[in-house]
């Protein structure tokens, strides 16, 4: 949660639960919704994999206004694009993340330069590619 507190968020709500059991998963958030109220930002950084759950969360997060920050993995195209312009009501941005050069090999992103990623779409409302893109 230090996170939460750099950037901010005061009233920020995380949700623990497993996108792996997409069932599962959509009900964890239905119940922080019902619990919490509508989501003004929602931060969502799941594997390709669980791609399928997008249309249900789009449908959970977009009644209210609410603004989705997607965080894509470098080579894994913006679908949740398309998904997210059938929900009225929702703004949706996208992160991509690539890789940093350090000396003469490239690395991935530190847990910091992701979270000021994030921090920067959510402040400039556009969306970011953080480090460059390329192979590690």
């Amino acid at each position: 949660m230090r996170y939460v507190a750099q950037a901010g968020l005061c009233d920020a709500t995380g949700v623990d639960a497993d996108w792996r059991d997409g069932e599962g998963y959509l009900e964890a958030i239905e119940s922080a919704v019902a619990r919490s109220g509508p989501v003004d930002l929602g931060v969502v950084w799941l594997h390709a994999e669980a791609s399928a759950i997008l249309p249900g969360l789009f449908s959970l997060l977009g009644g209210g206004g609410c603004r989705v920050i997607h965080v894509l993995g470098s080579s894994r195209p913006a679908a949740g694009r398309r998904l997210a312009a059938q929900h009225t009501g929702l703004v949706y941005h996208t992160v991509t993340l690539g890789s940093v050069q350090e000396g003469g090999s490239r690395r991935w992103l530190t847990h910091d330069e992701i979270v000021a990623g994030v921090l920067a779409c959510e402040r400039d409302a556009s969306d970011i590619v953080v480090g460059e893109l390329g192979s590690v």
